[in-house]
């Protein structure tokens, strides 16, 4: 609110006319009256690198089928959803400024963004005049960070194995039919974004992986 910046600590470098509802509203640590990178950063969040990865795998047959599923998680760890870049630093990309570098944004930011109507949304204020300004939206805080906890099915094949006399008749022993997917479900508080959760850290140029789906026969002679 306007009465929440005007008793509000001075932000970095922006005089407090450039600041407006809707705008993170970040906690003066060291109590100086001022919001300082250098004073007012602390720990927060687990690491991007998983803590606990683990892994399950079940597989189970009747009669001439066969099947196998592959689990895949890892656990104790947290994402920036604003990123952090190859240098360690970590400010706004596209996931977190609308129209961030003359670009588009995902449609989760737009749709949940600050309004008057709706001072309670998940993200700031849309807005492209305080990017140009330099807006601190984008600095690393705990309102960016997202928990990166994750389980996926990682494969799953079914199966069916032919043997009868008719084949052997014509030299072969047995023929197995195989229907294979990849990366089929994930449970993930990150899919919301459209995030793969298995991306090293939150980046603008990373292609998730894709759902897959493979048929094969195998002959055996």
């Amino acid at each position: 609110s306007d009465e929440a910046i005007t008793n509000s600590a001075t932000l970095g470098h922006l005089s407090k006319d450039q600041i407006r509802p809707g705008d993170i509203r970040y906690r003066d640590l060291n109590k100086d009256g001022k919001i300082d990178k250098a004073q007012d950063y602390t720990f927060i969040g687990d690491s991007n690198l998983p803590e606990l990865f683990y892994g399950l795998n079940i597989g189970a047959s009747w009669k001439n089928f066969d099947a196998s599923l592959f689990f895949q998680g890892a656990a104790i760890t947290d994402v920036f959803l604003s990123g952090v870049y190859g240098n360690g630093h970590v400010d706004a990309t596209i996931y977190t400024r609308p129209f961030h570098g003359n670009g588009n944004s995902p449609y989760f930011l737009i749709e949940n963004s600050w309004t008057p109507e709706k001072p309670n949304a998940e993200f700031t204020r849309l807005t492209t005049i305080a990017a140009e300004k330099g807006n601190c939206n984008g600095w690393a805080s705990d309102w960016w960070i997202r928990d990166g906890n994750y389980l996926r099915l990682k494969n799953a094949q079914l199966a069916y194995t032919l043997k009868n006399e008719f084949i052997r008749n014509i030299g072969i022993d047995h023929i197995r039919f195989m229907l294979t997917g990849g990366n089929l479900l994930t449970w993930s508080k990150l899919t919301k974004y459209h995030i793969d959760p298995e991306t090293p850290e939150i980046t603008n140029g990373y292609y998730p992986q894709q759902r897959t789906y493979e048929f094969g026969i195998n002959l055996t002679f």
